[in-house]
């Protein structure tokens, strides 16, 4: 009886298990291949490489289409009543996560204070992020670092894209460029720009409206409303066929990332206390933080689910990616931890675009370390400072100027 429930559960987690083992298996075989072969071509890597990323390529190529329809649809099939409820709750979670990450994050740098450990507290070097001498003339290093102001208004022209269709490839962002290309000490002016990747902010907020648009005109949108579903059904499909294949990439993948890897002790050893600092916060919100909200929310073994979304915490540690996860996240969350389709089509996409707690914890930490081992002192202002604008980052996925001590 328990070897059949131990079959069933691996026939039913066949993918999953595949992924994890290629994954594996092929860290293993990289870090064989690196020992025993002396040199290895930038080549012959890049072709070790490939198959991994054209899978890569291959879940990018659907990321858009998968974020229209499954929004779009997880609008258009809930009730009236119960999407406001949903947009609600989803949107004070994601602000609630960012803030309590953000004063996390601070909060243990400035109590732990890795960027003092081993220094004489003399703040040497506490002028490099200050002004640099260039004979007579001095530039002003603050002139380099996006400001704040720019950051937000960034976000909001990429709220509302002026092209529909160039949003999909496409997004705003405030560039400095110097006004003489020639002589950099005269400064630097704001000049709008394009960046070539997709504005998923934009994206959202159009499969949102439209979204709304056809649950409001019901009936005489129903032709509409059947080709977003027939396109979510077609997308899901393709979705599917790619993680079917993605263990074979993945093993490629890995095996390509095994051989360009520096060694752990070397990683270590330069990060050093921030490093370890790092780790523990990470590990302390992922076992048990997120596990004890989800008790005592549901009531029920938080670890079990975990165990479930383990494909995607494999694809989202090798790729860097929560656009490219997505896919798999999506297929691990409706489909092994049994959540509600219209919820999930709604919430996932949602969350990939602006909950990034992650960051919202990452980026303080950074700035008050770099400060530290520079000997710059951080008051509550900066403090408060800091966790208003990295929560703002946290929703967003944007980096702003946090070098700036104003």
């Amino acid at each position: 009886m328990k070897f059949n429930s131990i079959k069933l559960w691996c026939q039913q987690n066949l993918y999953s298990i595949l992924i994890i083992i290629s994954a594996i298996v092929g860290l293993i075989f990289g870090f064989i291949l690196k020992s025993t072969v002396t040199t290895i071509s930038p080549l012959a890597l890049t072709y070790i490489g490939l198959p991994g990323k054209l899978i890569i390529r291959a879940f990018m190529m659907i990321i858009v289409p998968l974020i229209v329809t499954s929004l779009a649809t997880s609008i258009t099939a809930t009730k009236r009543g119960e999407n406001k409820r949903l947009i609600l709750l989803t949107f004070l979670l994601i602000v609630l996560f960012a803030s309590s990450m953000a004063i996390l994050g601070s909060t243990l740098v400035s109590i732990v204070r890795p960027g003092g450990a081993g220094s004489d507290g003399s703040g040497g070097g506490g002028q490099v992020f200050g002004r640099q001498s260039h004979g007579e003339e001095t530039v002003d290093i603050k002139q380099m670092i996006s400001s704040q102001e720019d950051s937000i208004y960034d976000i909001f022209m990429n709220l509302i894209p002026d092209n529909i269709i160039g949003a999909t490839f496409m997004s705003h962002y405030t560039a400095l460029v110097p006004i003489q290309p020639n002589n950099l000490t005269k400064g630097y002016r704001k000049q709008a720009e394009r960046a070539f990747k997709p504005n998923m902010l934009g994206l959202c907020i159009f499969s949102l409206i439209l979204g709304f648009a056809c649950l409001h005109l019901d009936s005489r949108a129903q032709l509409v409303r059947q080709l977003l579903e027939e396109g979510n059904t077609i997308v899901m499909a393709i979705m599917m066929f790619f993680i079917k294949i993605m263990p074979i990439g993945m093993f490629f993948w890995m095996c390509a990332e095994a051989i360009k890897m520096q060694s752990p002790e070397a990683i270590i050893v330069q990060l050093g206390w921030f490093f370890g600092l790092a780790i523990c916060a990470f590990m302390s919100v992922w076992l048990l933080i997120i596990p004890g909200l989800y008790f005592l929310v549901v009531r029920k073994n938080p670890y079990i689910f975990m165990m479930n979304i383990m494909p995607a915490l494999v694809v989202a540690f090798g790729s860097s990616s929560s656009a490219i996860t997505l896919p798999v996240t999506m297929d691990c969350m409706i489909g092994k931890n049994q959540l509600a389709k219209p919820v999930g089509q709604f919430v996932l996409p949602l969350g990939m675009t602006i909950h990034m707690p992650g960051s919202a914890m990452y980026y303080p930490m950074v700035t008050l370390f770099v400060a530290q081992m520079h000997g710059l002192e951080t008051t509550m202002h900066m403090f408060i400072t800091y966790i208003c604008c990295n929560t703002v980052d946290g929703i967003t996925g944007r980096t702003v100027g946090r070098l700036i001590h104003c």
